[in-house]
């Protein structure tokens, strides 16, 4: 009698969680875990941008890029 009881409270209490849009705790253990991994990657890159921006700060101003590719318009076939 008394584990009737538990079930049909529990699933009372289960229905009543549904219908107020409550999340369960291992999916807001998920998020919560997502959500950490992302503010560590987050810090790793504003880090590793701090780093490039006071390597090239260092170097002076940026020298741009040599490009070893010819102009598009030289490259194609005229008619």
């Amino acid at each position: 009698m008394r584990r009737e009881v538990e079930t049909a409270f529990q699933a009372q209490a289960e229905r009543i969680l549904n219908s107020m849009d409550v999340v369960q705790r291992e999916e807001f253990e998920m998020v919560r875990e997502m959500a950490l991994k992302a503010r560590e990657e987050n810090a790793a890159l504003t880090a590793r941008i701090e780093a490039l921006e006071a390597k090239l700060s260092e170097g002076g101003a940026a020298k741009p890029a040599k490009s070893d590719s010819k102009p598009a318009s030289s490259t194609r076939a005229k008619k």
